[in-house]
C-alpha cells in the first residue's frame, strides 16, 4: 500500500477565508477607531485579534506539511529544472505556434465542466500524477474561491493561491483555460510554491490524465505563452498576434478574453505590483515573471516535450 497523507488548513473549510476575516475586521477597526466610536473599534480589535490567532495556529501546521511533504526534485526527474532550461529558438517558437494552432483546430472540445466539479477531478489528476513520481499519495481540499481581498491586491492574476493557508482563488471565466488555471493553484497548495514548477505539474497532470478537454487546456496554455514570449509580453502586440492566427472562433475568443486591454484600477495596481511580485519570485530562487511564460515553454522544450 502507497504511503497516504492528507494536508488541509482550517480556513478551506469555512464558508469564508479566514485571511479576509482578519482583513475586514482590521479594516473595520481602522475606520471606526477614525470615526470616533470607540466601543465599536474596541470589539473589532479585539475580533481581529482573535480571527489572526486562529488563522495563524490553524495554517502554520498545513504550511510546514505542505512544504516538507515529499516532493518532486525536478532536476534529478527530468533533467531540467529553474536554473538549467535550454533556450528555445524563435523559429522553434513559431513552429510549434503552427502546430499547436492545428491541434487544437483539428481536436476542440467545448470546456463544459462547472468549476467545483472541474477542481475535484483536476485535482485528482494532480494528486495521482504526483502519487506516481514520488509513490506518496498526498491528498488536500479541491475548495476554490470566487472572491477574495487578494483579488484587489493582484487584479492582472488570473487566479492566486495563499501560500500560508493554500486557499485558491479564481477570478476570471477562462474557459478552455479554465482546467490548466486551476490545477497550477492546486499544485501550489500541494507546496511547489515556485511558478515554474506550478505551471509544469499543471500541464503535465493534464497531459497525463488522457482526458481531452484537460489535454486541450494544458494546449492552449503552452500556445498562450508562445504567443506572449514572441510578443516579448507585450499584451496589445498578442492580442494582434491572435487575431491574425488561423485559431477556430471557439478558441479565438477564449485567448482574447485573456488579452484585452486592462481597466484603469488594474493598470494602476499593476504598474505598482508587478516588479514587487518579479523581485519577490527572484529573491525565492526564480527568474521572475518570465518563468510563467519563457521558463515553462524553455522546460518542455529542454526535456523534449513535443507537440
Amino acid at each position: 500500500m502507497p504511503k497516504k497523507m492528507h494536508i488541509e488548513s482550517l480556513s478551506t473549510k469555512l464558508p469564508i477565508p479566514l485571511f479576509d476575516s482578519v482583513m475586514a475586521t482590521a479594516l473595520l477597526s481602522m475606520g471606526t477607531e477614525y470615526a470616533g466610536l470607540t466601543n465599536v473599534a474596541q470589539y473589532s480589535s479585539l475580533a481581529n485579534t482573535f480571527l489572526l490567532a486562529v488563522w495563524l495556529s490553524s495554517s502554520i501546521p498545513y504550511f510546514i506539511e505542505s512544504n516538507f511533504a515529499k516532493r518532486i526534485n525536478f532536476q534529478k526527474q527530468f533533467g531540467a529544472d529553474i536554473k538549467t532550461l535550454q533556450q528555445q529558438s524563435l523559429g522553434e517558437r513559431f513552429e510549434e505556434i503552427e502546430k499547436l494552432t492545428e491541434k487544437l483546430n483539428d481536436e476542440y472540445l467545448p470546456q463544459d465542466y462547472e468549476r467545483k466539479e472541474l477542481a475535484k477531478l483536476v485535482n485528482k489528476e494532480l494528486e495521482d500524477y504526483l502519487e506516481s513520481i514520488t509513490g506518496v499519495r498526498v491528498e488536500t481540499s479541491d475548495r476554490i474561491r470566487n472572491f477574495g481581498i487578494v483579488k484587489m491586491l493582484m487584479p492582472f492574476a488570473l487566479g492566486a493561491c495563499q501560500p500560508i493557508d493554500g486557499e485558491i482563488y479564481i477570478f476570471k471565466d477562462m474557459g478552455v483555460f479554465e482546467p490548466h488555471v486551476i490545477t497550477h493553484e492546486l499544485a501550489h497548495r500541494h507546496g511547489y510554491g515556485k511558478e515554474l514548477h506550478a505551471q509544469a505539474l499543471a500541464y503535465l497532470a493534464l497531459m497525463n490524465s488522457k482526458n481531452p478537454v484537460f489535454m486541450q487546456s494544458a494546449n492552449c496554455e503552452r500556445l498562450k505563452r508562445q504567443i506572449g514570449v514572441v510578443n516579448y509580453e507585450d499584451r496589445r502586440s498578442a492580442r494582434e498576434f491572435t487575431e491574425n492566427l488561423d485559431l477556430r472562433a471557439e478558441l479565438r475568443g477564449d485567448f482574447l478574453r485573456l488579452m484585452k486591454r486592462p481597466g484603469i484600477y488594474e493598470r494602476v495596481v499593476s504598474l505598482a505590483m508587478l516588479p514587487v511580485y518579479s523581485l519577490r519570485m527572484k529573491l525565492t530562487g526564480q527568474n521572475g515573471l518570465k518563468d510563467y511564460g519563457e521558463g515553462f515553454t524553455n522546460f518542455l522544450h529542454t526535456i523534449g516535450n513535443k507537440v
